[in-house]
């Protein structure tokens, strides 16, 4: 028990106040990858785009579109006490990754690591 607190705090350690970029935060498995390490401390920097190409007309309605499911992911991680961002980016322009990793080093002034 003491051994697995003492693993549970260094965790928290490792990533207190390191920056982490997650694209796809929106929802699904990016969601779970923004919020796990953002309750370990990390800064997260919430990335996804506003699309919603895949789904039909009829369900579009109901689905929050990417970035606005991200804006809700940074409204979670705001309540843990923590300072995310999102960005609107389609990853695969590169212009946009440069304004993404642009906008997480003036926030956060470097990044430890980028989750897809």
């Amino acid at each position: 028990m003491l051994d697995t607190r003492r693993r549970l705090v260094s965790e928290r350690v490792k990533l207190e106040n390191k920056t982490a970029i997650v694209t796809g935060a929106g929802r699904g498995i990016g969601r779970a990858i923004a919020v796990t390490p953002a309750k370990e401390g990390a800064n997260i920097v919430a990335v996804d785009v506003e699309r919603l190409q895949s789904a039909s007309s009829q369900y579009q309605d109901s689905l929050l579109k990417g970035y606005q499911a991200a804006l809700k992911v940074v409204d979670e991680i705001q309540s843990m006490g923590h300072r995310p961002i999102a960005v609107n980016t389609d990853v695969t322009k590169s212009a946009e990754v440069r304004y993404m990793v642009e906008e997480a080093l003036k926030k956060f002034g470097r990044i430890l690591f980028l989750r897809q």
